[in-house]
């Protein structure tokens, strides 16, 4: 089912990247010794060195699990769907895009299609000293999963080690998902704190969150 999603990539003018695309000249040259030797690493090397051995070949490789991209609604857009079932811890992709200084987004520049520039970035996942804050942005060039929607109550995870001396963002199964379930993440606080972006809450949200009842009364 990803023959058909890079057809959707060509048809839409979208670059698929296997792997993120650095385009920061100050982060290239950055030795994976000094990337390293950061505060952050040391302080979570085990951790960081578990994800490698778990994930390190996969992302090395550019695997990617099986999905389908569909509509979800009129709202939400596209979205991303499990082509096969995937069990928790599942490894599902390495989000990939252009590595970049992150951009001020403000109100105003919303296309007619209702997207901010920064929809498809991710933030860097470490602070480098020395160097402004990065993202890794998907507008243009990337790989499906870029389609993966916001959920209150998400199936997948973000996580990020250091690889080879890069800095990687991977999802991960969170638990047992069912083929043709819709992939999606809880994109954080951040994402919405701009004050711009509407969060649209999906069907069943506002019961698992006990709001139901409270949002029928206020409107009756």
């Amino acid at each position: 089912m990803n023959r058909n999603i890079r057809q959707h990539f060509f048809d839409t003018g979208l670059m698929w990247l296997t792997r993120p695309r650095l385009e920061s000249e100050q982060l290239r040259k950055l030795t994976p010794e000094f990337m390293l030797s950061l505060d952050y690493f040391l302080e979570n090397r085990e951790e960081f060195l578990a994800l490698e051995r778990l994930y390190g070949n996969a992302v090395r490789n550019g695997v990617l699990a099986s999905f389908g991209i569909a509509s979800v609604d009129k709202d939400i857009g596209l979205g991303l769907f499990a082509a096969e079932p995937l069990k928790r811890e599942d490894f599902v992709g390495e989000y990939t895009g252009i590595v970049r200084e992150a951009r001020e987004i403000d109100a105003d520049e919303i296309d007619a299609a209702g997207h901010y520039p920064d929809d498809w970035a991710w933030d860097y996942p470490v602070d480098i000293p020395g160097l402004p804050p990065l993202e890794i942005d998907a507008a243009t060039e990337g790989n499906p999963l870029r389609y993966v929607n916001h959920s209150l109550f998400p199936n997948l995870r973000p996580d990020h080690f250091l690889l080879d001396g890069v800095w990687v963002i991977i999802f991960v199964a969170d638990r047992d998902i069912e083929r043709g379930e819709e992939l999606t993440i809880d994109y954080g606080d951040a994402y919405w704190s701009d004050g711009f972006r509407e969060l649209v809450l999906r069907e069943g949200e506002l019961e698992k969150l006990g709001l139901r009842d409270h949002i029928d009364h206020m409107e009756s």
